[in-house]
């Protein structure tokens, strides 16, 4: 199958201009977005049989991830504030751009978390360079990564019928909120030793194991 859920914000770069964005539970949500899946055994037939040409298709070096986050920031997107380095330590080959004429003209990113579990995020491209079919020829390159894994997503709701082309379905939604932090009297930073109960809330709270992660 592949999740997802709506806005492409959770395989974030190394760099860039990133947001930070808390929770309270008097604040109205700012974004509700929407989980979709799809059965894996769909995975390359649609997605791969629609059209798009480009120059080059590539994966994107650690420099150029911190360029795609500011693409990511001027399009009012939020990845976390230390998502970048997690995500790409993950599978530092699971980001890709789109190449023409020697500019970098659309990225996306396909995180390969486990044997059965992969992310997609960041699918961005240039205003100049949309309607082209570039971003998504390279989406149907990216989508290859992951294999026979299934793929959560974040994605604009509003998108829903161009997702269920390429095989995705509606599974779930999200709301998002932002304000000031409150005092925590129990909070501390993580230690190493904290990471096995980190990696079970993580499994728990997701449904999925991303060692790597």
């Amino acid at each position: 199958r592949r999740t997802c859920s709506a806005r492409s914000r959770a395989a974030a770069g190394l760099r860039g201009r990133r947001r930070h964005a808390g929770r309270g539970p008097d604040e109205e949500p700012l974004a509700r977005s929407a989980h979709f899946a799809r059965p894996a055994r769909a995975r390359l037939g649609a997605a791969i049989a629609q059209g798009g040409t480009i120059g080059m298709m590539r994966t994107a070096t650690a420099e150029e991830v911190g360029l795609i986050i500011d693409w990511a920031a001027d399009e009012g997107w939020n990845p976390g504030l230390d998502d970048a380095r997690a995500f790409h330590a993950a599978d530092p080959v699971g980001f890709f751009v789109a190449e023409e004429d020697g500019e970098i003209v659309a990225a996306i990113s396909v995180v390969n978390h486990s044997d059965s579990f992969a992310f997609l995020g960041l699918y961005l491209c240039r205003p100049d360079w949309r309607g082209r079919g570039v971003a998504f020829a390279l989406w149907k390159h990216a989508l290859a990564h992951a294999d026979e894994r299934t793929i959560g997503l974040d994605g604009v709701a509003e998108q829903q019928a161009n997702y269920a082309r390429s095989g995705f379905a509606l599974t779930g939604a999200t709301s998002r909120f932002e304000g000031a932090a409150r005092p925590a009297p129990a909070l501390r930073g993580a230690t190493l030793e904290d990471l096995p109960a980190l990696a079970a809330l993580d499994e728990t709270a997701n449904g999925i194991t991303r060692p790597r992660f």
